[in-house]
């Protein structure tokens, strides 16, 4: 069946490697309401008809499965699962239109009804001369599409391969049997089976966690690697491993052991990025594999519109590390030696120069940081220098250093002294005086980039710490291409599995915050890989990416993972130093979790600790004791303790009013939550200028069409409904809820806030039907849903009240 045909069945699933003659099957007049016009193709589980359904009139092809082939209790899964299978649609998968039995008196005969796609098998179609490899790869992210539509339904199709998928008229793929391989016991068991030595059914596209027969641990992933074989197989013309003629034992572990040959020894061609995303498509570990069917079709279009992949080389360290695994005999010998003595080799030949350039620089840093901290020494003092010794600050000492620095302290040693600047504006950075870190980090880029060749890690260090200060001065266009360029370099370091870790997370960080965020999470994840594989699990870098993970994973809705995952790095965290800055980060962004799911208490224990360890810390005037009093505020407004919440929001507001720019977001968002309390308390026409100030400050630090900026501008637009200025208020909320609309899924419980204030504008106006549409579809929209404030929906319900009564006269 690789000719071409009119069917969506394409080849029959229980196929073997070899020849396999199936008898042929009776050919009935009527299945149920579907009348059998001809056959389109049989294997050893059934047989496709082209039919006409009765109602409504239309062309199926109709699977049918022999009778008794199945167990009840496959048959009642059979019905349950094609109900879910019914409910997938998308232009890259074959329509399942009706999926039921029929009983032709030789028992329960179980069929589907599906699309009638005129087209060929994908093998067919990737032998046809001329087809370019551009054009197989976009197949493929068009087949990576349909698979990534049915797992975010729930559904893994499990038995993805050629001959499932068909190339339209329009060259567009379609795949076939989505979920057909799980419908019965013995679908299963015919993936298993042998015949004279030889492996029959699909086993060459299967995983190997799904060789390994536990149909419980298999996840999206094993699409993804079947995706890989498919990918691989149409680029090369062949399978990445020949399982021809091997019996089924030695098959298994080829599957599970095995590395395919790379891309790049069929065709040089493929060398680089293709080879590089079939290999990551094929790992062996799932944790190594993309994360979901949509990363791996974003890499390839990545390679397609020459921009750079996410996947990238396994490192040297890593297949020394396999190479060990698979030869545990030989590396127990003379061989692990030899391993050993090239990867020292190996590594020794770069590092030799560099390592005597660490000493001497070492030893020169020392001595000025020495210099630097005796200053805090009483028996330093002198008449020349009568300040030594006295008790200084942070900021001081580092002051006087830049100052060393200035006067040509380290004149004549440049590295040196870009290595105490880096130190020194990385701890200003910390600080929270971004200024000053400017100044000394760019003075630390300027000369690494001027001394050191561009792949030296000291350059990427400098690169990363200062696109650390931008993204966090709120410039993300300035920081993203330092952080990519850090990535790149410390990509190819072997030995700096922490800085790549570190380099991964933060621009991940900064894509998050952008919106990108299916490239954002899949740098997370390949974080965890590389901390797995590199890092011990205790180590702080470990700690931060699960934090910014599960930052990312709460805004996409995935709660319980990122609750999880946030309760791992408070745990490491508090185990490495209890009063730490990130103990105080995770308790963050853990209390931000736990208001949105509704666990208010639990929400406001977490940030009283953060709070307390920030201040103890980093001093009252920090950045982000600011920004967490102003959320602790807020927390206390949520659960209607106003008396509590107005001390931290008034003080947030007054460490920022010294510090903040006038385009600071948090600083907006400090004054937002200040002028809300003062709305809830009762007092708009105190709120009104803050709330006014607010806005000024978010329309400058954010992007036109930002939810953030939609939430305050709405907040203004409530506070003038308040105050019976309606005609002033409607056009804001309506600018509020524009902006909702176009940037927050369907369901967002803001959405529906948006609604429920704006029907209070048009309400005051008189416009009756408008206002009760708004209201109401505002509070059933709050209603039901835990991580609704009580105030808000309180205040919604009262608005459909007001309504009702002004309705009734």
């Amino acid at each position: 069946m690789d000719g071409d045909t009119t069917a969506t069945s394409g080849e029959d699933p229980t196929r073997t490697l070899g020849p396999s003659p199936v008898a042929p099957l009776p050919h009935p007049e009527r299945i149920g309401a579907y009348r059998i016009l001809g056959l389109i193709g049989q294997g050893g589980m059934g047989a496709v008809y082209e039919a006409m359904q009765d109602k409504p009139q239309r062309k199926v092809a109709l699977k049918v499965i022999k009778p008794g082939i199945a167990s009840e209790d496959a048959l009642r899964r059979f019905e349950q699962e094609t109900h879910l299978l019914g409910k997938l649609h998308h232009p890259r998968i074959a329509q399942i239109f009706e999926a039921g039995t029929a009983d032709s008196g030789a028992g329960p005969q179980p069929y589907f009804a599906m699309e009638l796609v005129a087209g060929t098998t994908l093998r067919k179609h990737g032998e046809r001369p001329g087809l370019t490899t551009r054009e197989k790869l976009e197949i493929v992210a068009g087949i990576c599409d349909g698979v990534h539509h049915a797992h975010q339904k729930g559904i893994i199709h499990r038995d993805l391969k050629p001959g499932n998928v068909l190339i339209d008229e329009a060259g567009q793929p379609k795949i076939l049997d989505f979920g057909v391989a799980r419908a019965t016991d013995a679908d299963r068991q015919a993936t298993m089976q042998t015949s004279a030595g030889q492996i029959v059914g699909t086993l060459p596209y299967m995983s190997p966690e799904q060789v390994a027969g536990d149909s419980s641990d298999l996840d999206t992933r094993s699409d993804v690697y079947a995706l890989g074989v498919i990918l691989y197989e149409l680029l090369a013309g062949k399978m990445p491993l020949d399982l021809h003629r091997r019996t089924l034992a030695d098959a298994l572990r080829a599957i599970a052991e095995e590395e395919p040959s790379s891309l790049r020894t069929v065709d040089r061609a493929f060398r680089g990025d293709v080879e590089t995303i079939a290999a990551k498509a094929l790992a062996k570990e799932r944790d190594r594999r993309y994360a979901s069917a949509a990363e791996l079709a974003a890499d390839i279009r990545r390679h397609l519109a020459d921009e750079p992949i996410l996947a990238r080389p396994a490192s040297t360290a890593y297949q020394i590390r396999k190479f060990a695994r698979r030869n545990k005999a030989l590396v127990g010998g003379i061989a692990a030696v030899f391993v050993v003595l090239v990867a020292g080799v190996v590594a020794a030949s770069w590092q030799a120069a560099r390592a005597r350039r660490e000493a001497d620089k070492a030893r020169a840093v020392n001595a000025f940081v020495e210099d630097m901290l005796g200053a805090a020494n009483p028996r330093s003092v002198s008449r020349e220098a009568p300040e030594r010794g006295r008790s200084i600050t942070v900021s001081q000492a580092l002051g006087a250093a830049a100052a060393k620095l200035e006067a040509g302290e380290l004149r004549g040693q440049p590295l040196v002294e870009a290595s105490v600047r880096q130190t020194i504006g990385a701890t200003y950075r910390d600080l929270g005086d971004y200024a000053a870190a400017d100044t000394s980090l760019r003075a630390a880029l300027d000369t690494r980039t001027r001394l050191l060749d561009a792949d030296d890690p000291e350059l990427a260090e400098s690169l990363d710490g200062l696109a650390q200060l931008q993204f966090m001065r709120g410039k993300p266009e300035e920081a993203e291409p330092l952080f990519r360029r850090a990535l790149a370099i410390r990509r190819e370091q072997l030995t700096r599995p922490a800085e790549l870790a570190s380099s991964l997370n933060g621009l991940a960080e900064l894509l998050s915050d952008r919106g990108k965020n299916d490239e954002a999470e899949s740098l997370f994840r390949e974080a965890l890989s590389v901390e797995r594989d590199g890092l011990t699990a205790r180590h702080p870098q470990s700690a931060r990416t699960r934090n910014s993970l599960a930052i990312l994973l709460h805004a996409r809705g995935k709660s319980d993972e990122a609750e999880r995952l946030l309760q791992e790095a408070l745990a490491t965290r508090r185990a490495i130093t209890p009063d730490h800055p990130d103990v105080a980060g995770t308790l963050y962004q853990l209390a931000m979790l736990q208001k949105d799911v509704g666990k208010n208490a639990e929400a406001i224990a977490s940030m009283e600790e953060a709070v307390a360890i920030w201040r103890r810390v980093l001093g009252n005037e920090h950045p982000y004791v600011a920004a967490s009093l102003s959320t602790l505020g807020t927390l206390y407004r949520n659960v209607g303790q106003l008396d509590k919440a107005e001390p931290p929001l008034r003080e947030s507001v007054e460490i920022q009013r010294k510090a903040a720019k006038d385009d600071d977001p948090t600083w907006g968002g400090s004054l937002y939550n200040l002028a809300k309390l003062l709305q809830a308390e009762g007092k708009p026409e105190d709120a009104e200028p803050i709330a006014r100030e607010a806005v000024s400050v978010m329309r400058r630090a954010l992007p036109a069409d930002h939810p953030t900026l939609a939430a305050t501008v709405a907040g203004l637009g409530s506070i003038l409904t308040d105050r019976r200025r309606f005609a002033e208020a409607e056009p804001l909320l309506r600018e509020a809820l524009t902006i909702d609309e176009k940037a927050l899924p369907e369901g967002d419980w803001q959405r529906a806030q948006m609604k429920s204030l704006l029907g209070a504008a048009v309400l005051g106006l008189g416009r009756y039907d408008e206002a009760e549409r708004l209201l109401v579809e505002g509070y059933e929209g709050l209603k039901d849903n835990p991580a609704v404030p009580p105030d808000r929906l309180r205040q919604a319900a009262e608005r459909v009240e007001r309504l009702r009564k002004v309705q009734g006269g």
